[in-house]
């Protein structure tokens, strides 16, 4: 699926699944996710490397991400996927309980050594969330 840039409305990126739900220990249903025209320009506008390199990957990073997690103040969840480098995606609720990508931005090595160690972020088992 490829995100449009010009869109005016929110786009389907994603599924949380029942499998990361019980993976994450998380209270709540499978849903959608989606991306709004504001998420996109908040990524275009904050994280303009990550917008050009990664925008199109979000989705691949939702399906299939090498590690995921919960933002331990913000509870977001987090979805990071290793290319070149690691990306990470936040996805958090609306306040009319929908799933929006919040944003998209590189993340170092150090930074996932230390989630990890954390317990922040976990490995994601092979296959499919």
């Amino acid at each position: 699926m490829r995100i449009s840039l010009s869109c005016a409305t929110p786009q389907y990126v994603g599924i949380l699944t029942q499998e990361v739900i019980t993976y994450l220990g998380l209270e709540c249903q499978p849903g959608p996710i989606y991306i709004g025209p504001s998420n996109i320009e908040h990524i275009k506008k904050r994280h303009p490397t990550e917008f050009v390199d990664h925008l199109q990957d979000i989705p691949d990073i939702i399906q299939r991400p090498d590690y995921i997690g919960v933002h331990p103040r913000q509870g977001g969840i987090e979805f990071v996927k290793v290319f070149d480098g690691a990306i990470m995606v936040s996805i958090r609720l609306s306040s009319k309980g929908v799933l929006f990508v919040r944003s998209l931005y590189d993340v170092s090595n150090s930074r996932i050594q230390t989630y990890l160690r954390k317990g922040t972020l976990l490995p994601f088992p092979e296959g499919n969330p």
